[in-house]
């Protein structure tokens, strides 16, 4: 995705840019046969990811999660 021209002075068109791409992103990902990562959800009020991120190494692990998800994705 193109994330440069989000962080501009007047949120709304920011936020309103963010949306069209990210709606043209997901059309052509529901479009397509490729397989993208799920993020992994766990709900808050049974406790969430707390418990890996009170771990010492709990940060370092979504970390990577996070970078290998992200180089799956298209831009």
């Amino acid at each position: 995705m193109r994330w440069r021209n989000f962080f501009r002075a007047d949120d709304r068109d920011s936020a309103a840019e963010f949306r069209r791409v990210h709606e043209s992103w997901l059309t052509r990902a529901l479009a397509s046969r490729r397989v993208y990562p799920e993020i992994p959800l766990r709900r808050e009020d049974q406790g969430g990811f707390d418990a890996l991120r009170a771990s010492p190494t709990g940060r370092a692990h979504a970390d990577l999660w996070w970078s290998i998800a992200l180089a799956r994705v298209d831009g």
